[in-house]
């Protein structure tokens, strides 16, 4: 077997493994939850009547319980940890009641028997472990597991209840802390909420394929973010040793409809099951081994979370062999400031793409017009990548307003928009993201010089070349610094197998090793989850992580001027890169990324992989002396 991206297709495989789906938002008429209410009562006949009566209560209760609760964020009953976004983890909690609850000393764990308890009071029915000894529980018990209810159509979930709980926490703890006690509280309540739509979730799940055979697909979505570890396969947890499910609470003050709730899944184990494809999967689908050759520019790269493989190569071809990468970083300019993408947003992000653009339509003409003039005038085009498409109107109005010709600038968009853009055109010429090998000369009747479009698209697979097999561009510039949101579940997924897997410790005990590296992915889970979304809190690994996954971006983004054996060239826009906090400006995270490598004996391999590329051009940039700009109070943007 040979797969051609090896990295990618593990990249990919998190993807999949990983899932997240919208539960409400508020002012949303549709949503996967909504549409399954409206499908299963538009098809619910086509059921069988014990089904169709399991079903239709939760149903009912799930799309109460999930819009109440955005109604309660909304509201301010409940208060998120932060604004706009934070991830919670209800069955996390669990440990902490328990110490309260039982009185644990500091550090000391809860036994199975006081977890069960603390799990027991959110059903009304049942046995409640340890009731008899600790006076108070089945009054705490009576409250919980009443407050997801409707009855007498009433809203369990006020700040009455809040205070109910609280003083019933405190006749069992004696706490007096009004603070604390609302604190513990309100996670109560929130966990009752978010533990009963978990359980809802999974029964729904659990009659998945009759609800698909009666043509009710909505819930599809749901399956994907709750069964999507597939239990059959070899590896199906990963170092977690189970599925992990958390919520997200986005939460605006400032625009109530942003306020949304959704279920993320953090499950599978894509490093061992592309290492041992050969072994393990192909033995038990075929009964026998199998060779597989993965092939891949950037399938080394140590740290990298989702596209460093397990293996270290067995053979390899010097990257530089047929030339190498020249790597600028040059901030775009405005008014005499670089030009900062990153970290922004909303209207400030749409002004700072339009000054990117402005900056980039002052300078890159002339080098084009110079390249042009020479031995290389078949490569008088560039190349620019932002990390969203929204971003392609904006630069093409920037450079426009700095005198390119609307003509000469291409944009990429979503296939389904060029019909609206063909009846109103916006002056600069459409592409669609599936045509892009039509750049330059099938397209704007071959007068496009600049190709604008997302870097995920065009960082992999797209040749822009001449017959020859040459490339055509320049330059491809990266627009803004690509860092990704923590809490996306392919993300964080990857990280904490990575980090978790780089401290195994092989030996004779199978058993007791991966109890070890469960407790380890756990602690790492927490860890980068508490950090809250800034850069700047999160710990060196997960810096050096992040850092070495741009790298495997830069290489193949840079590799789309390097066809045909050419020197490539690739410019870095973002004044981020280097305008920010000192310690985690690009120059400063790869002078840490060398040191680590070093530290680890992967230099010797890396230099034999990457040649020039790694050591000059790439890690040559941790010479550059950064601007620093105080603390950075930036959220992490998109991958």
């Amino acid at each position: 077997m040979i797969i051609d991206e090896a990295d990618a297709m593990q990249a990919q495989a998190f993807e999949q493994a990983a899932r997240q789906v919208l539960l409400a938002q508020d002012g949303a008429e549709h949503t996967p939850v909504r549409d399954l209410d409206s499908q299963f009562r538009r098809h619910c006949h086509r059921l069988p009547m014990s089904l169709e009566q399991y079903l239709r209560p939760l149903i009912n209760h799930l799309v109460w319980l999930a819009e109440n609760y955005v109604s309660h964020l909304v509201g301010g009953v409940i208060h998120p940890d932060r604004e706009r976004r934070s991830m919670v983890v209800p069955r996390r909690w669990g440990g902490m009641f328990a110490s309260r609850l039982f009185k644990l000393e500091a550090g000391e764990r809860p036994t199975e028997q006081q977890m069960r308890a603390v799990n027991q009071l959110y059903k009304r029915e049942g046995p409640l472990e340890l009731a008899d000894e600790v006076k108070g529980l089945a009054e705490l018990r009576e409250l919980l597991s009443s407050v997801t209810d409707l009855a007498g159509g009433l809203d369990r979930l006020t700040h009455v209840t809040l205070k109910r709980i609280g003083e019933a926490f405190s006749a069992i703890t004696g706490e007096k802390d009004e603070k604390r006690l609302h604190s513990m509280a309100l996670l109560a309540a929130r966990r009752a909420y978010l533990e009963e739509m978990h359980s809802i979730l999974h029964r729904i799940v659990g009659v998945a394929a009759p609800l698909q055979g009666a043509g009710i697909s909505a819930g599809n979505g749901l399956v994907d973010a709750l069964a999507s570890h597939v239990p059959w396969r070899a590896a199906p947890y990963g170092p977690l040793g189970r599925a992990l499910f958390a919520f997200s609470e986005t939460f605006d003050p400032a625009d109530r409809h942003q306020t949304a709730l959704r279920l993320k899944s953090y499950v599978g184990d894509p490093h061992a099951h592309l290492a041992y494809l050969g072994e393990v999967t192909a033995l038990a689908h075929t009964g026998t081994r199998r060779a597989v050759i993965g092939m891949s520019a950037t399938a080394f790269m140590p740290y990298a979370p989702r596209h460093h493989l397990l293996p270290e190569p067995t053979w390899y071809v010097p990257d530089d062999v047929n030339g190498s990468l020249t790597v600028e970083l040059q901030a775009g300019q405005d008014d005499g400031a670089g030009t900062v993408v990153s970290g922004t947003e909303g209207a400030s992000r749409e002004r700072a793409y339009t000054a990117m653009g402005r900056s980039v339509g002052q300078d890159l003409p002339a080098q084009l017009d110079a390249v042009a003039a020479d031995a290389t005038a078949h490569r008088a085009y560039a190349l620019l990548a932002p990390t969203a498409y929204n971003a392609g109107p904006a630069l093409a109005r920037g450079m426009i307003d700095a005198g390119v010709a609307a003509s000469e600038i291409c944009v990429a968009v979503r296939p389904q928009e060029m019909a609206s853009l063909e009846r109103m055109p916006p002056g600069w010429v459409p592409i669609p993201s599936n045509r892009l090998e039509q750049f330059p000369h099938a397209v704007g009747h071959g007068r496009c010089r600049y190709l604008i479009a997302p870097m995920a698209r065009v960082e992999r697979g797209l040749n822009i070349v001449d017959r020859d097999g040459r490339s055509l561009l320049h330059v491809a510039c990266l627009v803004n610094r690509p860092v990704p949101v923590m809490e996306d579940p392919p993300v964080l997924l990857s990280l904490v197998n990575s980090l978790a897997y780089r401290r195994r410790r092989p030996g004779t005990n199978p058993a007791a090793e991966l109890e070890r590296l469960r407790i380890a992915a756990g602690q790492i889970f927490d860890d980068i989850r508490s950090g809250q979304g800034y850069f700047k809190s999160l710990g060196e690994d997960v810096k050096l992580a992040v850092v070495a996954e741009i790298l495997t971006r830069l290489i193949q983004l840079g590799g789309r001027t390097r066809r045909g054996g050419d020197h490539g060239r690739l410019r870095l826009l973002d004044a981020a890169f280097t305008q920010t906090a000192v310690h985690s400006t690009l120059p400063a995270l790869l002078q840490q990324l060398r040191g680590k490598w070093q530290d680890e004996d992967h230099m010797p391999l890396i230099d034999a992989v990457y040649g020039t590329t790694m050591t000059d051009a790439l890690l040559g940039l941790a010479e550059h002396s950064p601007t620093e700009y105080g603390d950075e109070e930036q959220e992490m943007g998109e991958w």
